[in-house]
């Protein structure tokens, strides 16, 4: 297979075999999908851009098996695709709901997983995690606006069928170690997390009773 649109070094790579795809993407930002039956070019994602419209390189890069959703991570940000390609939404201010405005602060994402499946442990949303160059660890849940409280909605003045994220948990797993490597376990009751300092830790849902 060919690289039509990637002129920078290649960063991520990641395939589907339930939908016979895969992604890559390169220090330029750019990320491709590909036809793995057909060994083939399909198009260029939209980008994500970065701050100030400024290009970052793709850090990571993730598919869920069951639905095809594709999760990119570029910089401090990350978007997700539907298995078409096509931007769903993009991490920003404009989409997230916080908890507390104050526990986020945007750094580099190191690392991407998402849980493999419609649902899993921690709630009935799509999630998406990520581990962050600072040691943080995020957990990040993706759904229409359409199915969330409508009060909610009214308040940041989303339509139905808009996209919106919001942030369920924030983790420090190092003081000054980035996250580099998040697996979550194929019965999704357990999240795995690797530090470039070599620390392994397991994590597990705190369901409320």
């Amino acid at each position: 297979m060919g690289t039509p649109a990637h002129h920078q070094r290649i960063t991520a790579l990641q395939a589907s075999r339930a939908y016979s795809i895969l992604v890559s993407g390169c220090a330029g930002g750019v990320a491709i999908l590909w036809d793995l039956n057909r060994r083939r070019f399909i198009r260029q994602l939209p980008s994500i851009g970065g701050q100030e419209g400024k290009a970052r390189g793709i850090t990571a890069i993730c598919i869920n098996e069951v639905t095809g959703d594709i999760v990119v991570a570029a910089g401090s940000t990350f978007g997700v695709y539907n298995v078409n390609g096509a931007l769903r939404v993009r991490l920003d201010d404009s989409v997230v709901i916080f908890q507390d405005p104050t526990a986020f602060s945007p750094v580099s994402i190191t690392s991407l997983a998402v849980n493999r499946g419609e649902a899993c442990e921690w709630g009935t949303e799509k999630h998406v995690v990520t581990g962050h160059a600072d040691g943080t660890l995020c957990v990040w849940a993706y759904s229409q606006a359409g199915t969330r409280d409508q009060n909610e909605q009214s308040q940041r003045s989303w339509r139905k069928d808009d996209w919106i994220i919001e942030l369920q948990g924030r983790h420090k797993v190092t003081p000054n170690s980035a996250i580099t490597a998040l697996c979550v376990t194929l019965d999704k009751r357990k999240l795995f997390t690797g530090t470039r300092d070599g620390q392994l830790s397991v994590w597990t849902a705190s369901i409320p009773r």
